[in-house]
């Protein structure tokens, strides 16, 4: 698992950029210290928009349930959600699944805001008019 992680920190963002341009995305966020659910809720305050996130479609490293099984988690998670308070809501989702919305990597991929979709990269959620806020759902 610690190779995979590495593998992925690793890899630069370049082709994920080079093919968000190309679909004509305007919009992208790096996932590091706040967490998938913090960087998308910063996209929805600076957009007035609302989020909505399938947790079943995340991309995850192989091994990753069993580690925060484990209790191998950060602190980070709890204040991102402390932070983000009424403006996440999780609903019906799987405490473990709620670790990886809001685990603060310090290396992570982008979180990429397009109309089109993007080959080669999951579709992990939508943007609605709404409060901004993210909603997680299962």
């Amino acid at each position: 698992v610690l190779q995979e992680a590495i593998t992925h920190m690793s890899t630069l963002n370049k082709d994920a950029c080079e093919k968000a341009l190309a679909a004509g995305s305007r919009c992208a966020t790096d996932v590091t210290g706040f967490g998938l659910a913090g960087h998308c809720f910063n996209v929805a305050r600076a957009s007035g928009v609302s989020i909505r996130l399938d947790a079943s479609t995340l991309p995850r490293l192989s091994g990753i349930i069993e580690l925060i099984q484990k209790g191998h988690t950060t602190a980070g998670a709890g204040k991102t959600r402390e932070f983000l308070a009424d403006a996440l809501v999780f609903e019906e989702v799987d405490s473990l699944l709620q670790h990886l919305v809001l685990d603060p990597q310090t290396s992570g991929g982008l979180a990429i805001f397009s109309s089109e979709p993007i080959a080669g990269y999951p579709e992990i959620g939508v943007v609605v008019e709404g409060q901004p806020s993210v909603t997680v759902i299962s």
